[in-house]
């Protein structure tokens, strides 16, 4: 099963649009009240930070993962900007109340449009995929990628006809139409 089974409802989609990028700046954010100061540039653990996260991501697919530095760096420097600013203290409230309405819009785009379970509760290694998912949704749709169309965009009725591995089987799915 892959992150896509999980996201072929439109509204569900939309509401990731939202609640991802939320989400990612609720979880970047406090790593900008880590700062330094070296020759008088003040630098944080933010942009470090999401580095990693994009390595992972051009490991995985590397023209999505340069999309990806182009989607998260304006997140980045607002993350900093915040931070800079307007200290602690306001970086932690925005953080939780971002991470609730976040969650709050993947909750909702799962129970009420999608129908089933969101692919995190499988797994907890598709709260990273979830960025790149919609990142490779918007490439696809900007024509960049049409490779990804397909996978992305399966039905369930495409998705029963692939064949899978031996021993595989989708009867142990809980959350099945």
């Amino acid at each position: 099963m892959t992150y896509a089974d999980h996201h072929r409802d439109p509204r569900n989609c939309l509401a990731h649009y939202v609640g991802i990028p939320l989400l990612f700046l609720a979880v970047i954010m406090p790593f900008a009240l880590w700062r330094t100061e070296i020759a008088g540039l003040t630098f944080t653990a933010a942009p470090p930070m999401t580095a990693i996260g994009i390595i992972g991501w051009m490991i995985i697919d590397r023209f999505v993962g340069i999309a990806m530095i182009i989607a998260v760096t304006p997140f980045v420097a607002l993350a900093q900007w915040i931070a800079l600013r307007f200290g602690a203290a306001v970086v932690w409230g925005v953080s939780a109340s971002l991470l609730a309405i976040g969650t709050i819009c993947l909750v909702v785009g799962h129970a009420a449009f999608e129908g089933r379970r969101p692919a995190l509760a499988d797994n907890l290694f598709q709260a990273f995929i979830g960025p790149m998912f919609i990142v490779s949704k918007a490439l696809v749709a900007l024509g960049f990628r049409p490779d990804l169309a397909a996978p992305l965009n399966r039905s369930g009725a495409d998705l029963d006809a692939d064949p899978q591995p031996p021993g595989y089987s989708r009867n142990h799915r809980s959350d099945r139409r």
